[in-house]
């Protein structure tokens, strides 16, 4: 009975044809060889599978004939010619599939913002399901429910999605979009595009040798759509698609161990029932083989085995090319890709945002602060610190010493142009009375609430880094301030953990001995960061000032990334690890813990001649502070 069903359900008049586009729940019903009823339900009814599992060589029979009822065709012509938009004719459904947040949800927020009403709609997946993890998105948006996931294995997501999409009647395509897209063109000319689109877009893997290869990436129609899920639901296609998970596929024109299921069994089930879809780099362009178009260091490596090309520094005229191409999209790109003219580098991120989007939202250029904090005499750590950061560019950036004044006098300061501000400890504490002892810190310095004073009285700038006199960076610190310069984030930190559970880059860390007190947050919903090294806006700035001035306290590390996290205005970013050598609270670092160049390091007291300690000598300490970058060339 299962092989007559089966046989039916490819014939040219599919049940997929017969599925009613307003999606209302239908009882099909199909007789088998013995006469008996098998039922499957169109796309109304999702719950489960109600035909009869197919089996091994029924499964096969099916593959095989797909195959021979290809219809696949090749596109080479990847350009419309008419980019605007007459009448909106539906939305184009955009599904998200993200980890435990939308990185880049800025950009897309911006990408939205300019769209004609009515011809979009977005969907997002995490794969990740916790309340806490998911910053609130600005643009509207449907959360698509969990769905378990894992590399190489998206098809039941890829299902979900669909289905949530078609609830809509007037979606009339959806594309599949993960967290390392960019767009590359004003969504009305991608709407103008897709809309005028009578086939689903795939990109063609780089294996050419299997025949149903296509990246996962993908535009469907929404009759592709409805055959899809129909297929996946009602024809056996969950079968199909272990299948592929499984390996268990060995026939001529498939490579089953060179892909993943959702690579696969899309362009299967379509091209089982008669679909023509077009393969093209006109919505996605990734890159299988950069060497033959980039240059070193436009991509990571190692490439390109598992993975598509991940893009780290691309040239402007690289990027030029891909915006004037026919893809719609680009893949990968991380939130610290970078796009350069010589020696100047700007992240790409935010070069989209201004240039493509031409976003009014967009950061201008305007100075930002760079607060060197330190409450001791100088060191050939704090000297090297400052000697690097006289050389900031002034047309961004302006660089202040903030120092206390209680420990250290004027005259003993390092002879620099940097503008000098003193802070004083019984200020601090009479402004903020009980609030001082906890927020200070273990010892109880004036720098943690006097920066924040600072900050939230500023008129000069929007945001601030703040740089404790233990932090060490041998680089140029302009190239780490223009990673970040144009991000609109409220603080940037380098790491933060959670009292309960897991978030970005953090495990939780229920014995820290500063979680209570600290009447940020709730009980178990609090935040730790290191803030050795951060940015601060002067929004945040003010925040924290009210909490304090209300008799509110905790420590710093808990108030100021717990305040951020538990307000849906305030957004708060990681700086990215590409930056970080070690940063912790303890133990003091040794110089032998220096080894690498353009990496941030913390706590370091002193910089020591290579095979000496701190306790060893301070003259060879201090010898040694007069060339670090020896220390590298050493190690």
């Amino acid at each position: 009975m299962a092989i007559l069903a089966l046989a039916i359900s490819i014939a040219p008049l599919c049940l997929a044809s017969r599925v009613s586009s307003s999606l209302q729940p239908s009882l099909e019903v199909e007789v088998g060889s013995d006469g008996s009823a098998v039922r499957a339900m169109s796309f109304g009814n999702v719950s489960t599978d109600q035909r009869e599992p197919l089996g091994p060589s029924a499964t096969m029979r099916i593959i095989e004939e797909a195959l021979n009822a290809s219809s696949l065709i090749d596109v080479h012509n990847e350009c419309n010619g008419n980019k605007n938009i007459q009448e909106p004719k539906g939305k184009i459904g955009y599904v998200f599939m993200v980890g435990a947040h939308m990185k880049n949800w800025r950009l897309w927020s911006d990408y939205f913002s300019q769209a004609t009403g009515g011809t979009w709609k977005a969907f997002v997946h995490y794969s990740e399901e916790h309340e806490h993890y998911h910053p609130k998105i600005p643009f509207e948006h449907i959360v698509i429910p969990t769905v378990a996931t894992e590399w190489c294995d998206l098809q039941l997501v890829q299902i979900a999605s669909l289905e949530m999409a078609l609830n809509d009647e007037e979606v009339i395509g959806t594309i599949f979009l993960s967290d390392s897209h960019i767009p590359l063109k004003i969504a009305d000319h991608v709407y103008a595009e897709l809309a005028a689109s009578n086939m689903s877009i795939f990109k063609r893997h780089h294996n050419v040798r299997s025949k149903y290869k296509a990246e996962f990436w993908s535009y469907l129609t929404r009759d592709d759509m409805i055959t899809l899920v129909d297929d996946y639901r009602n024809h056996g296609g969950h079968e199909i698609a272990a299948s592929f998970v499984s390996h268990d596929v060995n026939i001529e024109g498939m490579n089953p161990f060179g892909g993943c299921v959702e690579e696969f069994y899309p362009l299967f089930a379509l091209t089982r029932h008669r679909k023509t879809v077009e393969y093209s780099s006109r919505l996605i362009y990734l890159e299988w083989e950069p060497w033959k178009y980039f240059s070193k260091g436009e991509y990571g490596l190692p490439c390109c085995d598992l993975h598509p090309a991940e893009f780290t520094q691309l040239k402007a005229n690289s990027f030029q090319r891909l915006l004037q191409s026919c893809s719609l999209f680009m893949r990968k790109v991380t939130p610290e890709t970078s796009i350069g003219w010589g020696r100047e580098r700007e992240n790409l991120i935010q070069y989209i945002r201004r240039e493509v989007l031409a976003s009014k939202k967009y950061l201008p250029r305007t100075r930002q602060a760079v607060v060197f904090v330190t409450a001791k005499r100088p060191t050939n750590v704090t000297t090297k610190t400052l000697s690097l950061l006289e050389k900031l560019d002034r047309s961004k950036y302006e660089p202040y010493i903030l120092y206390d004044a209680d420990s250290i006098k004027t005259a003993d300061l390092p002879k620099t142009s940097i503008t000098a501000i003193p802070m004083h400890r019984e200020e601090e504490r009479s402004l903020l009375g009980k609030a001082y002892k906890e927020y200070s810190g273990r010892y109880k310095a004036p720098a943690k609430s006097a920066q924040v004073r600072w900050m939230a009285g500023q008129n000069d700038h929007q945001y601030a880094w703040f740089i404790e006199d233990d932090v060490f960076f041998n680089g140029n610190w302009n190239s780490f301030f223009n990673t970040y310069y144009h991000s609109e984030a409220d603080l940037f930190t380098t790491w933060k953990k959670m009292k309960e559970g897991f978030i970005m880059g953090g495990h939780a860390e229920e014995g820290w001995y500063s979680w209570s007190p600290c009447d940020a947050g709730t009980a178990t919903l609090k935040y730790h960061g290191i803030v050795a090294l951060h940015r601060l806006s002067r929004t945040l700035a003010q925040k924290i000032l009210d909490f304090l001035l209300e008799g509110k306290s905790g420590h710093h590390e808990c108030v100021i990334p717990t305040l951020c996290l538990v307000d849906e205005s305030c957004e708060m970013d990681l700086i990215s690890q590409n930056w970080i050598g070690v940063m912790r609270n303890q133990p003091v670092l040794e110089s032998t813990d220096l080894i690498a160049p353009n990496k941030i390091y913390h706590p370091l007291k002193e910089i020591c001649a290579v095979g000496t300690t701190h306790g060893d000598s301070r003259k060879a300490c201090t010898l040694a502070g007069e060339n670090p970058n020896a220390i590298f060339a050493a190690n």
